[in-house]
């Protein structure tokens, strides 16, 4: 460690993970191009490594709420994305437990990145995850980590994602109440583990959501009735019934939590360096949690300070400490730093007989009477020698390490003077080292590592919910959901998660009840504690400000201070149109107020989701036609030809849009039934006219149409599926990854919201951005 010559090593060579972030374009491009054997690959990998665990640190810590503000940090968004798909790809010893920790994550911040649509498919990828034994099989490569494209980096990882073995392990977590897996589903009850397990034959599902993938068990007894369950105030009760219980429940007897005594060694957290204290909290999960002060009684440690452990020690760092006062809450890290110094670093690497180079730290008397030197080596090392008058402070020499102190001296070392040296070495680089070598990774115990049912995964699971059922159609399906999410919440013991979803749910339970026209019991809605300064929470409860004054034209000076004030363009939007409504309501006839309050209900939609529809006893809403998704009303009949059937034609408009997505790079979907407005109208008028009785014969019959135009890998990209009582059909359509897609001899390709011709320099363009880039002959 002398310093006398350097070497040239990769930047991010440094210790210090943070690094990786400046250099990460060359990371990457090391990572692809090196030999494994590469000497530096496994330092490169150790690196990536912590600073991966560092951002799933942050990630735990981010608030709910996150990624729901209008302004997100794309850019950061991207990097923290490309760094966990990095960590998967380049690590291909890393067991299974380890993979999911970060599988789950990256889900996460993909579902901020990728149109609404694909976060159904992530969340369930998420879930079997969670509750199946065996390693997905992840299919992508460096490219799509270089070329960064969220939604190609999705689709190829909702398509690959494939499990060996499909076997759901016996899971639980126990907290207030218990998720366990069974069938290949998650369930939760209002008991603790041991309770779930003695009535498990008793219990019956209530409330579910996924396909069945997630669901709520209670007794027969406290079951939701079937005639209730789409109703918003029986599904309201129901979650407030079952979170009560959840809150009486007590822990099984072997999920007590022991408590530490003072003296006791254990690990710790780092979890907060400021004002010259280091705090830290216990993370054994078996034992009560207390955070507080790392303290050093004498001025330092073997030369060690409290300054340097602040400098060199990171939030979120794992260390062992002793607990020195229960009551006073705090800890002493002597003990353990010395340990780690004598034996799991001297002993381990058998310095004993080496010869060092060595700086003088302090002359002075030993508990003998003897004159000594205290000297620090390059090794990080505090060792003592006897007086030499050639020495003085911080001039170097080299020692010999002769013995270590035992009994009452354990922690020295006896050393002896070898001679002068013109060699030296950075104290500074020594010292962070070795303070850096005493953090230590986490490990789980057997059990611990084959689970996924943690308090981690379960936000990850709440974070990935949150996102996804602001796509969910049905308002009371979307309510479903939220009644879900606060009960899992609620499990975890999360007052933040409890409170901001409960925000959701009454700010959800408002805009149905303007939808149905129960506007004289709209009740304006408070941010819960904390959230008072989130933008998207002081949005939405402007927006119930402003549907509580419809119709009031007493209360329009609430909504004139608001278009004066807002500076976001749909709250302005919907004001102005309530507004308008109040001042000529008693003038204009039903049907057009009728038509003001479904463009107050359309832009609800587009500010909740664009899938989302509100306005449910006047038609279903589906938004607006945009890159991803296509309305037509029919298959059969075409738009402005008179009403006149015409299948050829419009069988060919419509096969148009399906090859425009096939050419992009994350697909869409076109909805069958729709109107252009975005409202759902059936096409009852199709079945009639090509004589089919069902919605099967219905589909089979445009597979067969679709033959005409596609070849059979072309077809495999797209998905039919009935929606709305098979009043809609939808064709998602999976981008085609091997060329590009003509049909008739034409390449369409969506832009916006309208299907194109593609020009020949937009061919070479999508032919570079291809997976595949072979062209189709």
């Amino acid at each position: 460690m002398a310093q006398t010559t350097a070497k040239s090593i990769p930047l991010w060579l440094d210790i210090n993970p943070e690094l990786i972030d400046q250099n990460f374009e060359k990371v990457i491009e090391y990572l692809k191009s090196s030999d494994k054997t590469d000497s530096f690959y496994k330092i490169t990998l150790d690196i990536l490594d912590k600073r991966c665990k560092q951002l799933l640190e942050t990630l735990k810590t981010r608030p709910v709420y996150y990624g729901e503000s209008i302004e997100q940090d794309q850019d950061n968004l991207t990097f923290e994305t490309r760094l966990l798909a990095t960590i998967l790809l380049s690590n291909s010893e890393m067991d299974i437990a380890s993979k999911k920790r970060i599988f789950l994550p990256l889900l996460n911040l993909l579902g901020l990145l990728v149109p609404a649509d694909l976060c159904g498919d992530l969340l369930m990828l998420m879930v079997d995850n969670i509750i199946l034994e065996d390693d997905p099989r992840i299919l992508f490569n460096w490219d799509d980590i270089i070329n960064f494209e969220p939604q190609i980096l999705a689709h190829k990882i909702i398509n690959s994602a494939t499990f060996e073995n499909a076997k759901s392990a016996e899971l639980s977590f126990e907290g207030k109440g218990t998720l366990s897996v069974a069938n290949d589903t998650l369930g939760i009850t209002a008991m603790n583990e041991d309770n779930t397990k003695s009535k498990r034959f008793l219990l019956v599902p209530s409330m579910e959501i996924l396909d069945g993938k997630i669901n709520l068990f209670t007794m027969k007894k406290d079951k939701l009735k079937i005639t209730v369950e789409n109703n918003i105030d029986a599904m309201e009760k129901f979650t407030k019934d079952f979170v009560f219980e959840q809150q009486a429940v007590k822990p099984s007897k072997d999920r007590l939590k022991k408590v530490y005594n003072d003296g006791d060694i254990l690990n710790a957290k780092v979890v907060s360096i400021a004002n010259n204290e280091i705090r830290v909290r216990s993370s054994d999960p078996d034992y009560d949690t207390i955070e507080g002060r790392i303290v050093i009684s004498e001025a330092n440690i073997l030369f060690y300070s409290y300054h340097d452990f602040m400098q060199y020690l990171h939030v979120n760092d794992d260390i062992e400490v002793e607990l020195e006062s229960y009551e006073k809450q705090t800890f002493s890290i002597k003990t353990c730093f010395v340990k780690y110094l004598i034996e799991d670093m001297l002993k381990a690497r058998e310095h004993v007989g080496k010869i060092s180079v060595a700086r003088v730290m302090n002359i002075a008397t030993n508990k003998r009477g003897d004159k000594q030197i205290d000297w620090m080596t390059e090794d990080g090392y505090a060792v003592h020698t006897p007086y030499d008058e050639r020495f003085s402070r911080d001039s170097f020499g080299k020692v010999k390490i002769v013995n270590l102190g035992t009994g009452p001296y354990y922690g020295y070392i006896n050393a002896i003077v070898i001679g002068e040296t013109n060699e030296y070495f950075n104290m500074a680089k020594v010292k962070q080292e070795m303070i850096e070598g005493f953090v230590f990774e986490p490990s789980w115990d057997e059990e611990a590592k084959k689970t996924m049912l943690n308090e981690g995964s379960i936000r990850d699971l709440i974070r990935m919910m949150i996102r996804y059922q602001k796509t969910v159609v049905s308002p009371t399906e979307r309510f479903r959901v939220l009644c879900i999410l606060k009960i899992m919440a609620c499990l975890i013991d999360s007052e933040e998660y409890v409170s901001y979803i409960s925000f959701i749910m009454d700010y959800l339970k408002q805009l149905i009840l303007f939808a149905k026209g129960d506007y004289n019991v709209i009740e304006e809605i408070e941010p819960a504690h904390g959230f008072e300064d989130i933008d998207v929470v002081k949005v939405r409860c402007d927006i119930v400000r402003i549907l509580k004054a419809y119709g009031h034209e007493s209360d329009n000076e609430v909504l004139e201070s608001i278009i004066k004030e807002s500076n976001d363009e749909v709250l302005t939007k919907i004001a102005k149109l309530t507004l308008s409504c109040n001042n000529i309501g008693d003038i204009i006839p039903a049907a057009t107020r009728n038509i003001i309050k479904q463009e107050i209900t359309k832009s609800l939609s587009v500010e909740t989701s664009d899938e989302t529809n509100l306005d449910e006893e006047n038609g279903i809403y589906l938004g607006i036609e945009d890159r991803h998704q296509e309305f037509k009303t029919s298959f059969v009949y075409p738009p402005d030809y008179n009403m006149l059937p015409n299948y050829y034609l419009q069988e060919k408009n419509i096969f148009k849009v399906l090859c425009g997505f096939l050419n992009t790079q994350a697909g869409g979907t076109l909805y069958i039934g729709v109107s252009d407005l975005g409202y759902v109208v059936g096409f009852e008028a199709d079945m009639v006219y090509l004589k089919l009785e069902t919605i099967d014969a219905y589909m089979r019959f445009i597979q067969d149409e679709a033959k005409k135009y596609f070849e059979v890998d072309e077809l495999a990209m797209f998905q039919m599926k009935p929606m709305y009582d098979d009043k809609v059909l939808s064709i998602k359509v999976d981008p085609y990854e091997s060329g590009i897609v003509e049909m008739n001899g034409v390449a369409y390709i969506r832009v916006n919201n309208e299907t194109l011709v593609m020009s020949e320099k937009m061919k070479k363009q999508i032919r570079a951005k291809k997976l595949y880039p072979k062209a189709r002959q």
